[in-house]
C-alpha cells in the first residue's frame, strides 16, 4: 500500500513539474519579448543622445547667458532694494513687501527689454 502511494505521489509530482517547465512556445515568446525590450531601450538611448547633441540648452543656462536675470542688477541698487524690502517687511508685512519686490523686478526686467538686453 505504501509503495503504491509513493508511486502515485511521484507520478503526481512529475506531472505537476512537467506543467511548470516552459515549453518551446513560451521560450519563443520570451525571446520575442527580450528582443522587443532591447529595441525599446536602444531607441530611448538614441533619443536621449540626440537630444543632448542637438537640443536647446536648459532654460536656466539660456537665461543666464542672455544677461536677463537679477544678477544684472548693480550691487548698489540691489543693496538699496534689500534695505527697502526689509523696511516694508517690518512695517507692512510679508505680503506687501513681496508684492513690492515683484513689481520692482518687473520694472527692472522691462528696463532690460527696453535696452535690448532681454527679449520679451
Amino acid at each position: 500500500m505504501i509503495d503504491r502511494l509513493k508511486i502515485a505521489m511521484t507520478g503526481s509530482a512529475l506531472a505537476t513539474g512537467l506543467m511548470l517547465i516552459p515549453g518551446p512556445a513560451v521560450a519563443q515568446d520570451m525571446n520575442v519579448l527580450d528582443r522587443h525590450l532591447q529595441h525599446q531601450q536602444s531607441v530611448r538611448v538614441q533619443d536621449h543622445q540626440n537630444r543632448m547633441r542637438m537640443g536647446d540648452p536648459p532654460r536656466r543656462q539660456q537665461r543666464d547667458a542672455s544677461g536677463c536675470s537679477a544678477d544684472a542688477l548693480p550691487a548698489g541698487e540691489r543693496r538699496a532694494l534689500e534695505t527697502e524690502y526689509g523696511r516694508r517687511f517690518r512695517s507692512d508685512g510679508r505680503a506687501s513687501a513681496d508684492a513690492w519686490i515683484r513689481e520692482q523686478g518687473r520694472r527692472f526686467r522691462q528696463q532690460l527689454v527696453d535696452e535690448g538686453v532681454c527679449a520679451e
